[in-house]
């Protein structure tokens, strides 16, 4: 079998995609025998790549945990050896990633966002770790040169270990800027894929150039280096050489051997790819299968046999290789401390993928029975208010599984409002279970009349509100309870909210009722409906009996099945959790903490199997699914909203939930940070956020007309409360905004001019907060009554029918302008008295020390808030030039214009609070101290874990010792 090369780079076709390294089979002389090859060649190479995998994910692992664990190993070429080693970890993944790409999905990538943002980081990881491989054993290079030839200074890389460190990754990053921008995620027919190779074979300049800057030069370096070392060490002694210096020398040999060896061994597997696509590049190559894939398998095999090569020349990581198995087994309390640990984590990342699926299939289940009008019957609405139910339910355990410690209950926090969130949160914890339980009673009880009784009419059919009202009340009746006998209490240092013992008996009642009573009348029910079906015909069958009939039977046969199922899972999955807390309560039984996480996760499993059962059994609801599945996609092709705007306004929405976020905690926890100024900064940062997740909810929602801000929405009069609520937030949020850069600014401007006079934002803070955001309200007015909620074939939208109005130009062009004349002409005034001339306590009697520190202080502060008033203006005054030039007909805004001007709004928001952190020392600082008390206490907790661990230990061996 013979592979060649593609040699036009624009044709793309689904058998170039379905071939790896960008190359095609030759067809016209394919047997039989060459696919049996190909099996067996994809059969080798999957074991290949299983084994180097395994063999790299272990030895990375334990040469990473050693480094980081002994302080004697924290030396500066083991630190980046370390990084070699993480590195080598992630080749690992991303090259057995490539290889099942090309040869087991044929190809095919995932569609939509998250197809986009996957196969940005595939193309990523091929470009960018491979530089950041070769370069660290360039900086080792450097450091090993400076500690044998020059050992009397220190290396640069010693005194500069974490900007090297950083500038390698930006390096290695950048050359990967190029292939990351370029068309590789590609649609061809109903199929996407991710197509490195057609850009390979694009760029030949760039791959010259790439390979000469980014693994040449590296390995040049390396070269001269290690020649010049090795003379160093091979050729004559050190002067003034003892015993102690034959030891250092004969240690530095044995590193340079080492580190030598690890080259050797690069150069042999990453320059034989790299020879392969240089020619490649220039048509000059054909491979056979084999060695095509035994090329592509090398960079893998140097990862894998990478850090044995550290183990085996390293005796100190032998030692500690050593040391770490040893631990590993002996003593058994280790173990135990090890096992309670895995388990922990193995369990809430259980916990949160089960969540993941109980949020898509109970969204898909909810979504398909309220479009589709002939989904909409009494048992599937049951089934929707189930989801409902499932959704709350698993969120709300998740949460409780992440919060509950060994033996006091669920870790929460202190303040006014705690002891009455931690009753809501018991008691929200009981609710759904309830429902869950009597939800399925209805069910049962609707299929027990539509096959014992059909020609009589369910009295659920005709009271189905009544009867969900009032079963959501009888559940939250069952809760209060849990309500009242709630508790919060304190244990140093934490507090923790859980549940007084004085609930025995109601308890147990409640268990009764809500759990086995529910079971019985269902297995009655469905006892007599199955009898109905398989043992004697339905009421109306007889010998003449037509398709409908048998067509009707089927069905009633399937959907009891389907029933049926839901109850015995629900039985398996909710039954032990219930039986425990009825044994607990009356003292019968002592479950553990790990015990009860554990039968809660398959509680809430019951909720995440749920609605793929629904999709399994009843076959309107999958082809509901698909319906819906190809009309979104329809419409998003309608709406021309590509993935990559998707994937920027996420990436912004992280940024600016990450900075604001951080920004917001520091100024709320840090006394030192309570001023006028920071208070402002704080509100400004609340409306960021919210401003944000406004705009992302903006591009995400579908919409009919984006100029009249026209969205998919929801019906009714929740529909249209929503609707104006969404609207009003869309102007208020941007108003606030600039609004609030006026007081800072008058703030500013009494800090500067006039020192001894108290500004009036700082007498009234409030007062001033409170009256800017009444006028950003006031001028949502007008939006927020002409906003309306319309119907367009079949689907609800909310926006503005007659578009922008007069108002709301007039009013966008007062709070511009007026917003911008007056910070402009505060600042100018401030900038004019800090760099003119001194400031007005400046006199001859004063520490003039103190004065320039005040100076420097007030200038940097001036700066910052400078700076983010020319990006407010950058970000925000296109969007407001174009809105009125739009209205006036003088300019005509395209969809991708409208698109990067709403964004820049929202970078405004991703990248003010990095300003603050960028020009206030102070917020660095605050930042630092919060991060080192977080991680000073994960540190106690971790010390007061194994205190525990050891104690639980000494009294199994007492009660052993007695026994």
């Amino acid at each position: 079998m013979e592979i060649d090369f593609i040699s036009k780079s624009d044709s793309i076709d689904v058998e170039s995609m379905s071939n790896s390294s960008g190359v095609i089979l030759k067809e016209g002389n394919a047997t039989r025998d060459s696919g049996k090859e190909q099996g067996h060649l994809n059969l080798v190479m999957y074991v290949a790549y299983t084994i180097t995998f395994m063999s790299s994910l272990f030895g990375n692992s334990v040469i990473i945990y050693i480094i980081r664990t002994d302080n004697s190993l924290k030396t500066t070429t083991n630190y980046l050896v370390m990084n070699q080693a993480c590195v080598d970890i992630f080749i690992t993944l991303s090259e057995p990633v490539n290889f099942l790409y090309h040869s087991f999905t044929g190809s095919l990538w995932l569609r939509g966002v998250i197809g986009l943002i996957t196969c940005k980081v595939y193309m990523t990881s091929v470009y960018s770790l491979p530089d950041f491989s070769v370069w660290i054993l360039a900086v080792i290079a450097v450091d090993r040169f400076y500690a044998v030839v020059l050992p009397l200074r220190q290396s640069p890389v010693s005194q500069h270990l974490k900007k090297i460190m950083f500038i390698l990754w930006l390096w290695s990053l950048a050359w990967s800027v190029p292939i990351v921008i370029g068309e590789n995620f590609i649609k061809v027919g109903q199929s996407y894929y991710c197509d490195l190779y057609r850009l390979v074979n694009k760029w030949t300049i760039l791959n010259d150039i790439h390979l000469a800057v980014g693994v040449l030069l590296p390995f040049l370096v390396i070269v001269c280096l290690y020649t010049a070392v090795c003379y160093k060490l091979w050729s004559r002694k050190v002067p003034g050489e003892g015993a102690n210096q034959i030891e250092a020398q004969r240690i530095a040999k044995r590193v340079t051997v080492m580190m030598i060896a690890v080259v050797v061994l690069y150069a042999f597997c990453w320059f034989t790819l790299f020879t392969f696509f240089f020619l490649n590049s220039h048509h000059y190559l054909q491979l056979n299968g084999i060695l095509l894939f035994l090329v592509m398998w090398l960079p893998s095999l140097f990862s894998g046999l990478n850090p044995y090569v550290y183990l085996t020349f390293s005796q100190n990581f032998r030692k500690a290789c050593k040391k770490i198995l040893s631990n590993c087994r002996f003593p058994p309390q280790d173990i135990r401390k090890c096992q309670v640990e895995l388990n922990m984590s193995s369990l809430i990342l259980l916990t949160h993928l089960i969540l993941l699926a109980s949020l898509f299939g109970n969204s898909v289940l909810i979504h398909i029975i309220r479009a589709d009008d002939s989904l909409k019957t009494t048992i599937n609405y049951l089934i929707l208010n189930q989801a409902c139910a499932d959704l709350w339910f698993t969120l709300i355990g998740c949460i409780g599984i992440t919060l509950q410690t060994d033996q006091l209950g669920y870790i929460w926090f202190r303040g006014n409002f705690a002891t009455i969130t931690c009753r809501s949160f018991l008691s929200i914890l009981v609710i759904p279970s309830l429902f869950t339980s009597w939800i399925l009673v209805a069910i049962a009880v609707e299929r027990f009349y539509a096959v014992t009784q059909p020609l009589r009419r369910s009295p659920l059919s005709q009271h189905l509100r009544k009867t969900l009202v009032f079963m959501w009340i009888w559940s939250l009746a069952g809760s209060t309870n849990v309500l009242v006998n709630g508790m919060l209490f304190k244990a140093e240092p934490n507090y923790y909210c859980t549940v007084s013992d004085k609930w025995i008996i109601p308890r147990s009642i409640s268990a009764i009722v809500n759990v086995f009573i529910p079971v019985i009348i269902m297995a009655v029910l469905y006892t007599i409906v199955c009898r109905t079906l398989w043992s004697r015909e339905i009421p109306g069958e007889g010998t003449n009996q037509n398709q409908g009939q048998n067509s009707a039977t089927k069905i009633a046969r399937r959907v009891s099945i389907m029933m049926i199922v839901i109850v015995v899972l629900y039985i398996v999955c909710c039954f032990p959790y219930d039986v425990n807390l009825a044994l607990t309560s009356l003292g019968f039984v002592e479950v553990k903490s790990n015990a009860d996480r554990f039968l809660i996760m398959i509680a809430i499993t019951y909720s995440s199997i749920n609605p793929y059962i629904y999709l399994t059994f009843n076959q309107k609801f999958r082809h509901a699914f698909k319906k819906k599945n190809n009309t979104s996609t329809m419409k998003a092709t309608h709406y021309h909203v590509t993935p990559l705007i998707y994937f920027v306004y996420v990436f912004t929405f992280v940024l600016s939930l990450v900075g604001n976020s951080v920004i917001i905690h520091i100024i709320r926890k840090d006394r030192t940070m309570r001023t006028t100024t920071n208070w402002l900064i704080l509100s400004q940062a609340c409306v960021d956020l919210y401003l944000t997740m406004i705009n992302l909810l903006h591009v995400f929602v579908p919409f009919y007309d984006f100029k009249t801000l026209t969205h998919l929405w929801i019906g009714g009069v929740f529909g249209q409360i929503t609707c104006k609520s969404y609207l009003a937030s869309v102007v208020i949020s941007p108003v606030f905004t600039g609004w609030i850069l006026v007081p800072i600014a008058v703030e500013r401007f009494y800090a500067v001019i006039r020192p001894f006079k108290s500004s009036p934002i700082s007498q009234h803070l409030k007062k001033t907060i409170m009256s800017v955001y009444t006028w950003s309200v006031a001028c949502s007015v007008n939006v927020m009554v002409n906003g309306v909620v319309v119907e367009i074939d079949k689907y609800h939208y909310c926006g503005l029918p007659s578009g922008l109005t007069r108002i709301d130009i007039i009013l966008s062009t007062f709070n511009i302008s007026v917003i911008l004349l007056i910070i402009m002409v505060l600042y100018t005034v401030v900038c004019h008295k800090l760099w003119s001339r001194g400031v007005p306590i400046e006199g001859i009697n004063q520490n003039q020390r103190h004065v320039e520190s005040n100076k420097k202080t007030a200038k940097k502060v001036t700066s910052m808030m400078i700076t983010v008033v020319v990006l407010y203006i950058l970000c925000w005054f296109p969007l407001g030039v174009l809105l009125i030039l739009n209205y006036h007909g003088i300019v005509h805004i395209s969809l991708n214009v409208y698109f990067f001007v709403t964004w820049l709004t929202v970078a405004f928001s991703g990248t003010n609070p990095y300003v603050y952190f960028a020009f206030a020392q102070t917020f660095r600082q605050a930042f630092k101290r919060k991060f080192d008390n977080f991680y000073r206490k994960c540190k106690i907790d971790s010390v007061l874990h194994c205190s525990n661990v050891r104690s639980e230990r000494v009294d199994l061996e007492s009660i052993e010792r007695r026994n």
